[in-house]
Protein backbone atom coordinates (compact mmCIF):
# COMPACT_ATOMS: atom_id res chain seq x y z
CA UNK A 1 0.00 0.00 0.00
CA UNK A 2 1.37 3.35 -1.17
CA UNK A 3 1.89 6.17 1.73
CA UNK A 4 -1.45 8.18 2.39
CA UNK A 5 -2.37 10.40 4.89
CA UNK A 6 -3.73 9.13 8.35
CA UNK A 7 -7.65 10.98 7.82
CA UNK A 8 -6.87 8.88 3.95
CA UNK A 9 -5.52 5.72 4.97
CA UNK A 10 -8.30 5.47 8.11
CA UNK A 11 -11.57 7.46 6.18
CA UNK A 12 -12.06 9.50 9.19
CA UNK A 13 -10.73 12.69 11.09
CA UNK A 14 -7.77 12.06 12.61
CA UNK A 15 -7.86 14.82 16.18
CA UNK A 16 -4.34 16.49 17.00
CA UNK A 17 -4.10 14.32 19.84
CA UNK A 18 -3.54 11.62 17.79
CA UNK A 19 -1.33 13.60 15.26
CA UNK A 20 0.63 13.84 18.10
CA UNK A 21 0.73 10.11 19.31
CA UNK A 22 1.82 8.97 16.13
CA UNK A 23 4.34 11.28 15.49
CA UNK A 24 5.47 10.04 19.36
CA UNK A 25 5.35 6.82 18.07
CA UNK A 26 7.40 7.21 15.04
CA UNK A 27 10.11 8.79 17.37
CA UNK A 28 10.11 6.09 19.79
CA UNK A 29 11.81 4.16 16.98
CA UNK A 30 14.72 6.68 18.80
CA UNK A 31 13.62 7.54 22.14
CA UNK A 32 13.43 3.55 22.44
CA UNK A 33 16.94 2.58 21.07
CA UNK A 34 18.48 5.92 23.04
CA UNK A 35 17.23 4.23 26.00
CA UNK A 36 19.06 1.02 25.55
CA UNK A 37 22.24 0.03 26.91
CA UNK A 38 24.41 -1.48 23.92
CA UNK A 39 24.58 -5.09 25.64
CA UNK A 40 20.73 -5.22 25.31
CA UNK A 41 20.72 -3.83 21.74
CA UNK A 42 22.81 -6.51 20.68
CA UNK A 43 19.76 -8.82 20.74
CA UNK A 44 17.36 -6.80 17.87
CA UNK A 45 14.15 -8.90 18.86
CA UNK A 46 14.46 -8.00 22.46
CA UNK A 47 15.06 -4.12 21.19
CA UNK A 48 11.75 -4.89 18.77
CA UNK A 49 9.36 -6.18 20.78
CA UNK A 50 10.09 -3.65 23.64
CA UNK A 51 9.94 -0.18 21.08
CA UNK A 52 6.31 -2.04 19.78
CA UNK A 53 5.03 -2.08 23.03
CA UNK A 54 5.80 0.98 24.10
CA UNK A 55 4.50 2.81 20.66
CA UNK A 56 1.30 0.25 20.19
CA UNK A 57 0.66 2.07 23.91
CA UNK A 58 0.85 5.34 23.06
CA UNK A 59 -1.61 4.93 20.00
CA UNK A 60 -4.39 2.73 22.04
CA UNK A 61 -4.52 5.56 24.59
CA UNK A 62 -4.47 7.84 21.91
CA UNK A 63 -8.06 6.50 20.78
CA UNK A 64 -6.74 4.10 18.23
CA UNK A 65 -7.93 0.68 17.73
CA UNK A 66 -5.93 -2.16 16.88
CA UNK A 67 -7.15 -2.68 13.44
CA UNK A 68 -6.48 1.52 12.67
CA UNK A 69 -3.03 0.51 14.08
CA UNK A 70 -2.78 -1.96 11.48
CA UNK A 71 -3.82 0.46 8.75
CA UNK A 72 -1.21 2.25 9.82
CA UNK A 73 1.45 0.46 9.41
CA UNK A 74 0.16 -0.79 5.76
CA UNK A 75 -0.02 2.95 4.90
CA UNK A 76 3.57 3.69 6.06
CA UNK A 77 2.38 6.18 9.06
CA UNK A 78 3.19 4.32 11.20
CA UNK A 79 7.28 3.76 10.46
CA UNK A 80 8.86 0.22 10.39
CA UNK A 81 12.13 -0.93 12.80
CA UNK A 82 14.86 -1.87 10.43
CA UNK A 83 18.65 -2.59 11.47
CA UNK A 84 19.52 0.42 9.76
CA UNK A 85 17.59 2.74 12.29
CA UNK A 86 19.81 0.81 15.23
CA UNK A 87 22.61 1.17 13.20
CA UNK A 88 22.38 5.10 12.73
CA UNK A 89 20.99 5.77 16.08
CA UNK A 90 23.67 4.28 18.06
CA UNK A 91 26.01 7.05 18.10
CA UNK A 92 23.49 10.14 18.12
CA UNK A 93 24.11 11.85 21.97
CA UNK A 94 20.97 13.60 22.87
CA UNK A 95 20.07 15.91 25.73
CA UNK A 96 16.90 15.41 26.94
CA UNK A 97 16.42 19.40 26.74
CA UNK A 98 16.24 18.80 23.36
CA UNK A 99 12.64 16.77 23.32
CA UNK A 100 10.93 18.95 25.91
CA UNK A 101 7.19 19.88 25.47
CA UNK A 102 4.77 22.37 26.72
CA UNK A 103 1.49 19.97 25.88
CA UNK A 104 0.64 17.90 29.19
CA UNK A 105 -1.33 15.34 26.94
CA UNK A 106 1.47 14.59 24.63
CA UNK A 107 4.03 14.60 27.77
CA UNK A 108 1.79 11.82 29.33
CA UNK A 109 1.74 9.86 26.17
CA UNK A 110 5.66 9.94 25.81
CA UNK A 111 5.93 9.15 29.63
CA UNK A 112 3.30 6.12 29.50
CA UNK A 113 5.83 5.14 26.54
CA UNK A 114 9.24 5.66 28.51
CA UNK A 115 7.71 3.20 31.43
CA UNK A 116 6.72 0.72 29.32
CA UNK A 117 10.02 0.03 27.61
CA UNK A 118 11.63 0.06 30.82
CA UNK A 119 9.23 -2.49 31.81
CA UNK A 120 9.93 -4.81 28.86
CA UNK A 121 13.58 -4.69 29.31
CA UNK A 122 14.01 -8.45 29.92
CA UNK A 123 16.15 -9.43 32.99
CA UNK A 124 19.82 -10.17 31.92
CA UNK A 125 20.83 -14.58 32.10
CA UNK A 126 24.17 -13.42 33.82
CA UNK A 127 26.69 -16.02 33.61
CA UNK A 128 28.81 -13.97 35.95
CA UNK A 129 29.22 -14.02 40.16
CA UNK A 130 26.42 -11.20 40.41
CA UNK A 131 22.87 -11.73 40.79
CA UNK A 132 20.37 -9.95 38.71
CA UNK A 133 18.33 -8.24 41.68
CA UNK A 134 17.95 -7.47 44.94
CA UNK A 135 15.28 -8.57 47.52
CA UNK A 136 13.29 -5.78 48.90
CA UNK A 137 15.71 -5.79 52.03
CA UNK A 138 18.89 -5.61 50.27
CA UNK A 139 17.35 -2.36 48.37
CA UNK A 140 16.36 -0.64 51.46
CA UNK A 141 19.39 -1.52 53.25
CA UNK A 142 21.29 0.69 50.39
CA UNK A 143 18.81 3.25 50.43
CA UNK A 144 19.43 3.52 54.11
CA UNK A 145 23.25 3.52 53.48
CA UNK A 146 22.69 6.37 51.13
CA UNK A 147 20.75 8.70 53.38
CA UNK A 148 23.54 8.11 55.97
CA UNK A 149 26.37 8.29 53.70
CA UNK A 150 29.31 10.32 55.01
CA UNK A 151 30.08 12.04 51.42
CA UNK A 152 25.94 12.25 49.58
CA UNK A 153 23.76 11.93 52.66
CA UNK A 154 21.86 15.37 52.22
CA UNK A 155 23.23 16.56 55.55
CA UNK A 156 26.75 17.17 54.02
CA UNK A 157 25.73 19.23 51.09
CA UNK A 158 26.60 22.01 52.75
CA UNK A 159 29.87 21.43 52.39
CA UNK A 160 29.74 20.32 48.50
CA UNK A 161 26.89 22.70 47.57
CA UNK A 162 27.08 25.83 49.90
CA UNK A 163 25.15 28.61 47.00
CA UNK A 164 22.45 25.44 46.20
CA UNK A 165 23.50 25.84 42.87
CA UNK A 166 23.53 22.09 41.85
CA UNK A 167 21.24 20.05 44.76
CA UNK A 168 23.63 16.90 43.80
CA UNK A 169 21.08 14.54 42.72
CA UNK A 170 23.48 13.61 39.94
CA UNK A 171 26.16 12.28 42.91
CA UNK A 172 23.61 10.19 45.17
CA UNK A 173 21.73 8.98 41.91
CA UNK A 174 26.15 7.73 41.36
CA UNK A 175 26.24 6.86 44.98
CA UNK A 176 23.28 4.36 44.59
CA UNK A 177 25.31 3.39 41.54
CA UNK A 178 28.62 2.47 42.93
CA UNK A 179 26.96 1.08 46.42
CA UNK A 180 24.70 -1.18 44.32
CA UNK A 181 27.69 -2.43 42.10
CA UNK A 182 29.71 -3.33 45.34
CA UNK A 183 26.91 -4.86 46.59
CA UNK A 184 27.01 -7.99 43.52
CA UNK A 185 24.73 -7.02 41.47
CA UNK A 186 25.18 -7.20 37.59
CA UNK A 187 25.62 -3.48 35.66
CA UNK A 188 22.54 -4.41 33.65
CA UNK A 189 20.37 -4.68 36.49
CA UNK A 190 20.99 -0.75 37.34
CA UNK A 191 19.76 2.12 35.57
CA UNK A 192 18.84 6.11 35.61
CA UNK A 193 15.60 7.75 35.43
CA UNK A 194 15.11 11.27 34.93
CA UNK A 195 12.52 13.79 35.53
CA UNK A 196 13.05 16.70 32.92
CA UNK A 197 11.09 20.14 32.73
CA UNK A 198 9.66 22.63 34.50
CA UNK A 199 10.22 21.76 38.01
CA UNK A 200 9.28 23.70 41.01
CA UNK A 201 8.86 22.88 45.16
CA UNK A 202 6.38 24.14 47.09
CA UNK A 203 9.20 26.86 48.43
CA UNK A 204 8.87 28.32 44.97
CA UNK A 205 12.45 26.88 43.99
CA UNK A 206 12.91 26.24 40.48
CA UNK A 207 14.89 23.39 38.66
CA UNK A 208 15.08 21.91 35.42
CA UNK A 209 15.94 17.88 36.29
CA UNK A 210 15.88 15.45 38.65
CA UNK A 211 17.38 11.98 38.49
CA UNK A 212 16.98 8.76 40.54
CA UNK A 213 19.14 5.18 40.07
CA UNK A 214 16.90 2.48 39.68
CA UNK A 215 17.61 -1.35 40.34
CA UNK A 216 15.91 -4.13 39.65
CA UNK A 217 14.10 -5.90 42.69
CA UNK A 218 11.88 -8.77 43.11
CA UNK A 219 9.76 -9.98 40.21
CA UNK A 220 11.94 -8.20 37.80
CA UNK A 221 10.09 -4.64 38.99
CA UNK A 222 12.53 -1.84 38.73
CA UNK A 223 12.77 0.60 42.36
CA UNK A 224 14.34 3.58 42.89
CA UNK A 225 16.52 4.04 45.47
CA UNK A 226 15.87 8.24 45.69
CA UNK A 227 16.64 10.03 49.37
CA UNK A 228 14.30 12.41 48.08
CA UNK A 229 11.55 10.42 49.27
CA UNK A 230 10.98 8.68 52.51
CA UNK A 231 11.62 5.01 51.08
CA UNK A 232 12.38 2.69 48.25
CA UNK A 233 9.51 2.79 44.97
CA UNK A 234 8.72 1.42 41.51
CA UNK A 235 9.65 3.63 38.62
CA UNK A 236 6.22 3.89 38.42
CA UNK A 237 5.37 5.35 41.55
CA UNK A 238 8.60 7.68 41.68
CA UNK A 239 7.26 9.35 38.22
CA UNK A 240 3.81 9.71 39.86
CA UNK A 241 5.07 11.29 43.19
CA UNK A 242 7.49 13.82 41.04
CA UNK A 243 4.40 15.06 39.00
CA UNK A 244 2.82 15.07 42.34
CA UNK A 245 5.18 17.42 44.20
CA UNK A 246 6.90 18.87 41.47
CA UNK A 247 5.36 19.41 38.05
CA UNK A 248 3.05 22.07 38.13
CA UNK A 249 2.62 22.52 34.40
CA UNK A 250 2.09 18.66 34.14
CA UNK A 251 4.60 18.70 31.62
CA UNK A 252 7.37 16.67 33.24
CA UNK A 253 9.35 14.30 30.83
CA UNK A 254 10.79 10.97 32.20
CA UNK A 255 13.14 9.33 30.60
CA UNK A 256 15.68 6.27 31.49
CA UNK A 257 19.33 5.44 30.67
CA UNK A 258 22.30 3.64 31.38
CA UNK A 259 23.32 4.15 34.93
CA UNK A 260 26.87 5.41 33.91
CA UNK A 261 25.27 8.75 32.61
CA UNK A 262 25.74 11.69 34.66
CA UNK A 263 23.63 14.71 33.00
CA UNK A 264 21.02 15.10 31.59
CA UNK A 265 22.58 16.85 28.76
CA UNK A 266 24.98 14.70 27.33
CA UNK A 267 24.69 10.76 27.44
CA UNK A 268 28.94 10.93 28.05
CA UNK A 269 29.37 8.52 30.56
CA UNK A 270 31.43 9.00 33.77
CA UNK A 271 34.93 9.92 32.91
CA UNK A 272 37.82 11.93 34.99
CA UNK A 273 37.14 15.08 33.49
CA UNK A 274 33.83 14.95 34.51
CA UNK A 275 34.59 13.19 38.08
CA UNK A 276 37.32 15.88 39.14
CA UNK A 277 35.31 19.19 37.93
CA UNK A 278 36.48 21.73 40.31
CA UNK A 279 33.12 23.17 40.06
CA UNK A 280 31.67 20.24 42.18
CA UNK A 281 34.15 21.09 44.82
CA UNK A 282 35.33 17.56 45.69
CA UNK A 283 32.60 15.93 45.78
CA UNK A 284 33.11 13.05 43.33
CA UNK A 285 36.84 12.55 44.37
CA UNK A 286 35.72 12.08 47.94
CA UNK A 287 32.91 9.90 47.24
CA UNK A 288 35.05 7.44 45.32
CA UNK A 289 37.32 7.64 47.94
CA UNK A 290 34.81 6.81 50.45
CA UNK A 291 34.01 3.73 48.39
CA UNK A 292 38.25 2.31 47.78
CA UNK A 293 38.12 3.10 52.01
CA UNK A 294 35.56 1.32 53.28
CA UNK A 295 33.46 -0.65 50.03
CA UNK A 296 29.98 -0.92 50.34
CA UNK A 297 28.33 0.63 52.95
CA UNK A 298 24.63 -1.24 53.14
CA UNK A 299 26.24 -5.01 53.83
CA UNK A 300 28.79 -7.50 52.65
CA UNK A 301 28.62 -8.55 48.67
CA UNK A 302 26.12 -10.69 47.60
CA UNK A 303 27.04 -14.16 45.52
CA UNK A 304 24.01 -16.07 43.16
CA UNK A 305 22.97 -18.92 45.13
CA UNK A 306 24.38 -22.20 44.04
CA UNK A 307 22.73 -24.38 42.01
Amino acid sequence: MEQSSPEKALGRTVSPLQKDALHLANEELVQGILGRSHTELKNAKDVLEGIEAARQAILIRAGYTESEIKILRESQNLLPFNQAHLDNILNIDRSFYEMSTRIPSVAALRNESTLINLESIPLSQTTSNRVTDFTRRELNDIYKAIENHPVAEQKKLCKYDPTGAFGFCFGRATAVHIEALYRGIQKESIRKIWAVGDLASSNGTRWQYHVATLLRGPKNVWYAVDPVFDQVIPARAWYMQMKKTFDPKNTLLVYTSEAKRLYPMSSTPYNRELLENPNKNGYFLDLLKSFRTEGPFSGPRIFPESD
